[in-house]
């Protein structure tokens, strides 16, 4: 049965089927009424590669869906679910699911629970999966990485699409355990595979240090900022040491281009008991560890214990050429080859300056290696929450509080702060997450973010970004661990309200959590006939209209990094200053990886003479996601002849570039041709095909699906079950009521959030 019907902004579908079903609930998370009511159905609906994945690509249906949170206000975008199983990108905190430049995300899934027919990935385990941020190109990874260890992190390169990995275990998964590897994803996320490095037989690697070939993972934030060094972590069940031990592995990685081990050493240190650390916890870094400096010269890791440590990477003092443990001597640790960054309250011996706390926990530094974002506080102790904690010297301490909600002693006393934060981003924002607030648990908890301006030391307030939803059931898959992107206009985190069994089963999402930032127009001239207008981020002023007040690398002496998510520029015209219109094509960007190899920009526009207008700019990223509120507004005058009498700034920078201001109201074209068949051997899968619209197609950003079974869906959250990128024009609702009648609605939305109008339907009629 097929059913087309056509509108002016949107199209409807009316399938119709047999039965009735009850009423939607009035009281669904997020207003996600339908997508709550087929929870129910998703444990015996027929869904999996025969049905939405490509068989030539291998390409998997987008599994996007955005709404908005209605706590917040913000967009939040589901984008990979596996219905009742996990979808994990971390299962620990600061890890990194974005590439460098934030068109990608990678994770894990259980190769049970999502097979997929390409014969280039493997058999068991968890498959490295890979999806573009906007929700496109969903697909599990071929290369030589190994079936993969969600604690750790992926291994993505700083400086292109690229991730490493240690390999798959055999000759028959292209490498061993301890073959290190890299691997390129293409522009259709197809991945090639290389082995880089042997640990095993290399000079410096096992076979030298007298031991059996060791599994090995990539650090979190292992590799350096210019991919030249890495530190992997190896798991070992003896090294003559008195409890189990793992060890440290020093890479100078040249991009992967003939590695070298430059060091080796255990993890254990022989540490004294010191601020509630103890020797039996010395066997396993906690979180494996993080790497720091631009050469990697030194990592941070909290031992199975209470209290953080910094350890030197290389040329260590100790006998195995480990850094080497010296006591406290008023001023510093001896050659501080190893420093504890804080004490616990009861501790009685010498401790760094700074808070003491009863759990000190869980870093994540920021990018420039300055800095530490810590969980602070017992549930019972009177830690100050979330805290910034200067990196070197490591006894400078304490550096201000960051993730408490207010700045009341007696009010935040007692919130035990969930230690996981997020600070990767080349950007003064960060991200904190309180669990417990006066020793009751927050069921419902939400994601934090605040600004730091490390010029002056101020800081922003606390924003709200998304609220999780998590039950907190003791499951360690449930947690959010949340991460930036790296511009940190996204917070990555994991959720799982839409999967059955409690928190059992996450997946994966990310918050806006700023728009992208606009350029600041500098000039307007003629060129030929056409206006000319030119455009920078003013980033060797004071006044940089990038994402931090830092330089980069450096902090106090470079330039700010450029946007690294940025792709494109769009340049907007108006006749009034106050309502834009796009004008056709977009502006190529060109910086890769926080470089200046292109600092300014320019667009030509035809003008008629003796006409004023006013122009604006905004920026596209990978993600789709643009600029929500434009760039200081330029007025151009021309005379009767063409020539310019009039040219300058109508209206500054906007004070909150990362905001919406609602400068174009457009409501989008619709999709055409609308076809929908119903699958007759299975009577829940409805395939929907369309043909996009020509018209403003470069400022569509997704289309929205709605479902309903009691009559045509109104364009509303609570019917929505997809969002689908620009470029998609066919979809399979798998999960549809198989007994009632099924009413489809589908609309564009362009990237400033306005939605096409819907047309009123008529009848359904059954065919």
């Amino acid at each position: 049965m097929t059913i087309s019907v056509k509108g002016a902004a949107a199209f409807i579908a009316t399938l119709i089927a047999l039965a009735a079903m009850p009423s939607l609930s009035v009281s669904a998370e997020e207003n996600l009424d339908e997508m709550i009511t087929r929870r129910a159905r998703q444990t015996t609906a027929v869904w999996g590669a025969d049905y939405l994945e490509d068989p030539d690509t291998f390409i998997w249906q987008p599994e996007t869906l955005m709404y908005i949170d209605t706590t917040t206000g913000r967009e939040v975008w589901i984008l990979a679910r596996t219905p009742d199983q996990q979808t994990i990108y971390s299962k620990e905190i600061s890890n990194n699911v974005w590439s460098y430049d934030g068109s990608l995300m990678g994770f894990w899934v259980l190769r049970e629970a999502r097979t997929t027919k390409n014969p280039d990935t493997h058999n068991v385990g968890f498959n490295r999966w890979l999806v573009k941020s906007n929700g496109s190109y969903l697909k599990a990874a071929e290369g030589y990485a190994h079936l993969g260890i969600p604690n750790i992190g992926f291994g993505w390169a700083n400086t292109e699409n690229a991730y490493y990995g240690l390999g798959d275990g055999g000759p028959e998964y292209h490498a061993e355990l301890w073959d290190l590897t890299k691997n390129v994803v293409a522009e259709d996320n197809t991945v090639t595979g290389q082995i880089v490095l042997d640990t095993k037989t290399a000079p410096g690697g096992d076979d030298d240090k007298g031991l059996p070939p060791l599994k090995k993972v990539v650090m979190k934030d292992g590799i350096s900022y210019d991919d030249n060094y890495m530190l992997l972590y190896g798991y070992v069940t003896d090294w003559g040491k008195p409890v189990p031990t793992a060890s440290v592995m020093r890479i100078e990685l040249n991009k992967g281009l003939n590695p070298v081990i430059t060091d080796y050493w255990p993890v254990y240190r022989g540490l004294p008991e010191y601020a509630n650390h103890l020797n039996i916890y010395e066997g396993t870094l906690h979180d494996g560890g993080l790497g720091h400096g631009p050469k990697l010269e030194y990592m941070f890791t909290m031992y199975n214990g209470r209290v953080n440590w910094r350890l030197k990477t290389t040329n260590g003092s100790a006998s195995d050429g480990g850094p080497l443990w010296e006591e406290w001597n008023g001023s510093s640790y001896g050659n501080d080859e190893v420093t504890p960054m804080a004490c616990s309250e009861n501790y009685s011996g010498p401790c760094p300056d700074g808070p003491y706390m009863a759990y000190w926990n869980h870093p994540s530094q920021d990018r420039w290696n300055t800095h530490l974002l810590e969980g602070a506080g017992d549930q019972n102790a009177s830690g100050p929450g979330t805290i910034l904690h200067m990196i070197y010297p490591p006894y400078t301490g304490f550096d201000g509080s960051f993730g408490h909600l207010v700045d009341d002693l007696t009010t935040y006393k007692n919130q035990y702060d969930g230690r996981h934060h997020a600070y990767n981003a080349w950007s003064d924002y960060g991200i904190f997450f309180p669990w417990y607030v006066e020793e009751e648990l927050v069921g419902h908890a939400t994601i934090y973010g605040r600004r730091v301006n490390f010029k002056d030391g101020t800081r922003g307030p606390a924003e709200t970004l998304a609220t999780t939803h998590h039950e907190y059931t003791d499951n360690y898959n449930g947690y959010p661990r949340p991460s930036l992107s790296p511009d940190g206009t996204k917070v990555a985190y994991s959720n799982h309200f839409l999967n059955n069994s409690g928190d059992d089963f996450p997946y994966i999402n990310y918050v806006v959590a700023y728009y992208p930032f606009p350029p600041e127009i500098s000039s307007a001239s003629t060129s030929e006939g056409k206006i000319r207008l030119s455009w920078d981020f003013s980033h060797t002023s004071a006044n940089s209209r990038t994402y931090t007040t830092r330089g980069w690398p450096d902090d106090k002496v470079d330039l700010p990094p450029s946007p690294r998510e940025i792709n494109a520029f769009r340049v907007w015209t108006s006749v009034d200053g106050v309502s834009f219109t796009p004008i056709a094509g977009t502006v190529v960007y060109g910086n890769r990886g926080g470089s200046w190899n292109e600092t300014s920009w320019s667009a030509e526009h035809e003008q008629p003479a003796g006409t004023v207008r006013y122009y604006a700019v905004t920026s596209i990223e990978h993600s789709g996601i643009e600029s929500r509120s434009p760039s200081n507004v330029w007025r151009v005058e021309l005379d009767s002849s063409g020539t310019v009498i009039s040219s300058g700034e109508h209206a500054p920078y906007p004070a909150e570039p990362g905001g919406i201001k609602h400068f174009y109201a457009k409501a989008p074209p619709a999709p055409s041709n609308l076809s929908a068949v119903r699958d007759a051997n299975i009577l829940s899968h409805y395939r929907l095909t369309w043909a996009e619209p020509p018209e403003f197609y470069e400022t569509i950003r997704y289309y929205n699906v709605y479902y309903s079974t009691t009559g045509t869906p109104e364009a509303v959250q609570q019917n929505r079950i997809a969002s689908l990128p620009r470029g998609e024009s066919s979809y399979l609702d798998w999960n549809a009521d198989p007994a009632k009648a099924g009413y489809y609605l589908v609309t564009s939305v362009d990237t400033q959030g306005n939605e096409g109008t819907v047309p009123a339907p008529g009848p359904p009629v059954a065919r």
